[in-house]
């Protein structure tokens, strides 16, 4: 839990700077805290050394003495309400970022009428056992944003009130079962930062797949999901035949070249709610979501395979051939099994294409 430095103990740090031989301004403060006060971004410096009333409404904390330069009055009031219509052009657009949660890092641009829920139809959806197929959806008509819950399960809280119907602001926190996503203006450039930290934290930079870490994460849950609605699990095991000389024989960076075609061809292949990891090396991972049949994840597949075995992959004026080696556990039953035993059971559906000579697909059950 994140704790909050008190304002005294602000105050205390600046007497200590004072102390310490700070040029200090007439009415008490440092010279930098003098100009910041008539500064533009004086209302910036307040909202820093704020507190919260019984309402959870934002007020100012206690303050250093300012002189008759600020009234008294000042030291009580509350921040003002910010109207997303005077400031979304100035500050940038509306987004819902999840700041607690499995989906830690999330953004989503809010466009009009957009369903939150584990949904793979949602337009966003979370990894949350507690959150429901279709939990509530989010409004924004010409700047005004507004909420509404679908008879959701566990409900919704905004700012730690149960609400089924409610207008929200710009620092609105939303919580759905373990999830809390808030409302921000942010820039583009703000959103080109925040989601380069989160690639880096999810993503393989080379492939553009998701990492090991993000694939476990989204899997346990999905096995969860199985368990409770007794829906099958399904994830595929591929593995580049003889991957190792293309390095040998090319070169690392055509390796990676090829690699980096290889996770196109796939992502290409899958629905949007999939997921496709890069699971090591030249291994990549598949965790097919929603309703899918046996029949249509092996065509699935077998249609990955036949695009990677007829494409020729173009680097430094040489056409680089390889094929492709999968592994499919389509488990129905997940009651008494763990994911691990589940990666097992595809791994060794891969293992038995390699044996059997390469380039095809194995099924488990």
């Amino acid at each position: 839990m994140l704790r909050k430095r008190s304002p005294d103990l602000a105050g205390s740090r600046d007497d200590e700077q004072e102390a310490a031989g700070r040029t200090a301004a007439p009415w008490g403060g440092s010279v930098f805290s003098c100009v910041f006060l008539h500064s533009p971004w004086f209302p910036f410096r307040l909202k820093c050394r704020r507190g919260l009333n019984k309402d959870n409404i934002p007020v100012l904390g206690k303050q250093h003495d300012m002189g008759d330069n600020v009234t008294q009055s000042m030291m009580t009031q509350t921040m003002p309400k910010i109207d997303l219509m005077e400031t979304r052009s100035a500050k940038g657009r509306p987004y819902l970022t999840v700041s607690i949660g499995r989906d830690m890092g999330m953004m989503v641009l809010l466009q009009g009428s957009m369903s939150i829920g584990r949904s793979p139809e949602s337009s966003i959806v979370l990894d949350d056992e507690l959150v429901s197929w279709d939990h509530f959806r989010v409004i924004n008509f010409n700047g005004h944003i507004s909420l509404q819950d679908n008879n959701s399960r566990n409900g919704v809280f905004v700012d730690g009130e149960k609400v089924e119907h409610c207008e929200l602001n710009v620092g609105s926190n939303i919580q759905i079962g373990d999830t809390v996503m808030k409302l921000e203006l942010l820039s583009d450039l703000e959103v080109e930062f925040r989601q380069s930290l989160y690639n880096r934290a999810n993503v393989d930079l080379l492939t553009g797949a998701y990492n090991r870490h993000y694939f476990q994460e989204n899997a346990r849950q999905e096995l969860s999901l199985s368990k409770r609605e007794r829906t099958p699990l399904k994830i595929v095991m591929m593995d580049l035949d003889y991957f190792k000389n293309v390095n040998d024989k090319y070169g690392h960076l055509a390796g990676d070249y090829v690699l980096s075609k290889v996770a196109n061809i796939i992502r290409n292949s899958i629905r949007d709610y999939d997921l496709l990891c890069r699971y090591g090396g030249e291994e990549f991972v598949l965790l097919l979501r929603g309703a899918i049949s046996l029949g249509d994840t092996e065509e699935l597949c077998e249609r990955i395979r036949r695009q990677i075995e007829d494409r020729g992959f173009e680097y430094g004026g040489i056409s680089i051939r390889l094929t492709i080696s999968a592994g499919v556990c389509f488990q129905e039953d997940t009651q008494d099994l763990t994911l691990e035993d589940i990666i097992f059971k595809a791994d060794k559906a891969l293992y038995e294409s390699k044996k059997c000579g390469r380039n095809r697909i194995t099924m488990v059950k």
